[in-house]
């Protein structure tokens, strides 16, 4: 464990009251939104060797005390320093599910200037578009994801155990389906907006994980595809894994990353037998 920053003591109780002792976890997942399709899969087939820490709930293994008002505007505080979450927790393995929406976050609706970039290994720059360099998309992505990135390194440092950091499921190609989903939580007007097409969202997706892939392994961290049967012929993700929104995987597609982390070779290394010894 790290040492204790004096700036973290002020933190607010419900933070503080279950660091000591630690709870053991065989497996730790650590992420945002995309920690909801593992959570849902747990919920329908529950294996208490898993806990959860979803940085946006602020919402732990064990902890369903309802928080006050000044606790849930403490929570992007908490977010941006999650040590005294991590303390709460001794893993075998650390899963990271952090960030994985910046390809939508950049790439979903069609910009003023439609455009198009170059990219190693991918298809040509489509017709009739601005045509940008990969070292300039690159860098935009780079100055989105740093927060991530530092974050998926801290959980290398601060736990000292093996860490998987599972990629987010591709974009779908299906664009009735993205408008489908964000008309009742963005209205009519935003799913009318045009989309980028897919062939450069998939783009986006693939220097996304370039990044990520890159990252991970210069902190020993072991990046994890996404599963392979839950994508299409093209690489996207396939009808039966989608949420309802754009952006996520739905509960068959967390059951397949529950499966993916226990048959992992870094998890059986870790757990040994007990890796494939469900424990409802």
């Amino acid at each position: 464990m790290l040492p204790w920053p004096a700036r973290y003591h002020h933190l607010p109780r419900f933070v503080l009251r279950g660091l000591v002792p630690p709870r053991k976890v065989p497996i730790l997942i650590v992420g945002m939104s995309h920690t909801n399709a593992v959570a849902h899969a747990l919920d329908h087939t529950p294996d208490r060797r898993f806990g959860i820490i979803n940085l946006r709930q602020v919402k732990v293994p064990e902890d369903t005390a309802e928080m006050t008002a000044k606790e849930t505007r403490a929570s992007l505080r908490i977010r941006r320093r999650p040590i005294p979450l991590f303390a709460r927790f001794a893993p075998t393995v650390v899963v990271s599910m952090v960030g994985g929406a910046n390809h939508h976050m950049l790439g979903l609706f069609e910009h003023a200037e439609p455009f198009d970039f170059e990219m190693p290994g991918a298809p040509d720059v489509l017709p009739g578009r601005r045509r940008l360099t990969y070292a300039e998309v690159r860098a935009v992505f780079e100055f989105h994801v740093h927060n991530s990135l530092d974050t998926i390194a801290l959980l290398r440092r601060y736990y000292g155990k093996p860490v998987l950091h599972i990629s987010a499921p591709p974009p779908t190609s299906d664009e009735a389906h993205i408008r489908r989903t964000l008309a009742p939580t963005r209205g009519d007007a935003v799913a009318r907006q045009p989309l980028t097409p897919a062939p450069i969202r998939m783009k986006m997706y693939l220097l996304q994980n370039q990044i990520l892939r890159e990252h991970c392994a210069a902190n020993d961290i072991t990046f994890v595809e996404p599963p392979a049967e839950a994508l299409d012929d093209d690489g996207f993700l396939a009808e039966p894994y989608r949420s309802f929104d754009p952006v996520h995987g739905n509960v068959t597609y967390g059951q397949l990353v529950i499966r993916d982390i226990l048959r992992h070779p870094v998890t059986v290394a870790a757990l040994g037998p007990s890796a494939n010894e469900a424990t409802p």
